[in-house]
This record gives C-alpha cells, structure tokens and sequence, in this order.
C-alpha cells in the first residue's frame, strides 16, 4: 500500500499535467506544501484506517498466481519446496462476486504504465463528481485515499514480476452483504487480521506436492483427505521440479 501512494503522487502530477487540470482542483495540490502531504499520508495510512476499520473498508487481499510449479514460488510461499500447490480455475473462482479481481501491476518507481488505466478511471470519476473549482485540502485528501484504497492492492514492485500475480481484493462496500469481522492471526513480530472466504469446492483442479517431499508418503495423506471431501483423488501430482534444499 505504501508503494502504490508513492506511484500514485508521480502518476498524478504527470497525468494532471498532461491534461491541463486547472491548478484549484489539482490533486496533486496536496502534495506541493511538506505539511499537507505528512497529513494525507498520515490520513490514509494511519488515522484513516481507523474509519476504514470501523465501516468495513480495509482491503483484504486473497493472492493466486499462474505459476503453478516455479522452483522461485516454491522457495518463496511453499515452504521451500515442502509444501503443496493447490490449482484453480479461475473461471470458478470469479463466482466471488463479492470481490475486485484483477493482475497485479508491476512497477517500478519511475515505470508508471501498467498503472494508467486504473488511475486515469479513478481521476475521471473524481473531475465528473465536482461541482466547483475550489476543492477544499480535505476534500483532495478523501480523493487521493479513495483512489489508493481501489488502486494501491494491485501495486507490486517490479522485481515481483515474475509471479504473474492475480488478485481479488474484498471490500464491505463492494460487497452487499457484508464481509465478516475479521479474526486474526500471528505471523513473525505481528497479528495480523484477516476475514474467512468461501471458495468453491469445483474451482479445486488440482494438488501438486512439493519438490522437496516424499511424495510415495505425502500422496497417501492427501488423497485420503481428497476422498474424505468427496473430490478426486487423482488430481494429486508431483512437482517436476528437480529440488535441492542446500
């Protein structure tokens, strides 16, 4: 999220300057005085996400990727090739309606491209709702964390972008029945919230056992798990990957 804000301050002033926006309503007005940028990063990121909290709007992220069987992924988010890899259609997986599905735009700090459509929608929609052309600081404050609560999910740098990332992205007023409170959980120095999705049993393709496994052993244990649920046991797999964990 910090670095989709701080894409989205040089989008903004290029794009504003491209299209001739009059200076009054210019939300990169923001950021010209050092005291109203502390106060809208500060907004967004901190006292912001407070109310984001209190209404249900914190973006909660569920990440796939299309590569299924890459030695890079499994070292990263497969416990270094002891995990499983568990496969989706991703035509199943847009039954979640309740959520903003879309690739991950990998950018570098001055590469702004795969970002432009998004931000040029989401400034077009700020200019039609104006009614005059002197826009108080915050209501440019309310439009820049709007634009980075939409947009800042699918920012990742470009060093990432290997992992050809797919997202969908949750938020309560995108969803008319609400999203659940949270729970939570701990990782390494944090807890860390998150919210319980449903995915659909059929969108399962299938389970690709890690590289660095006994696969004779570990495609027992989850097949008989498979069974237990009434899915296919033969959608287990072993990674082709030639392993060495040293």
């Amino acid at each position: 999220m910090v670095m989709g804000y701080d894409v989205l301050k040089k989008w903004i002033r290029r794009y504003e300057d491209s299209q001739c926006i009059p200076v009054s309503i210019r939300l990169s007005e923001v950021y010209q005085n050092e005291e109203y940028e502390a106060k809208c990063k500060s907004d967004y990121l901190q006292t912001r996400n407070a109310d984001f909290i209190e209404v249900g709007e914190v973006p909660y992220v569920i990440s796939f990727s299309f590569r299924h069987d890459y030695l890079p992924m499994w070292g990263l988010y497969g416990d270094k090739g002891k995990g499983v890899c568990l496969k989706f259609a991703l035509s199943e997986l847009q039954s979640l309606t309740s959520s903003l599905p879309g690739l991950v735009n990998y950018c570098g700090r001055t590469n702004l491209e795969g970002f432009k459509n998004t931000m040029e929608f989401m400034y077009g929609c700020y200019m039609r709702e104006l009614k005059d052309m002197e826009v108080p600081v915050e209501t440019k404050i309310r439009e820049l964390a709007t634009i980075c609560l939409t947009t800042a999910p699918f920012v990742k740098h470009k060093d990432y972008q290997y992992e050809k990332e797919y997202r969908f992205v949750f938020y309560n007023w995108y969803n008319q029945r609400k999203i659940s409170m949270p729970s939570h959980k701990t990782s390494i120095y944090k807890i860390l919230p998150y919210i319980e999705v449903a995915i659909p049993v059929k969108a399962l393709q299938g389970i690709i056992i890690g590289p660095d496994v006994n696969f004779d052993v570990m495609k027992h244990v989850v097949r008989k798990e498979l069974e237990e649920c009434r899915l296919n046991a033969g959608m287990v797999t072993k990674s082709r990957i030639s392993y060495r964990n040293n």
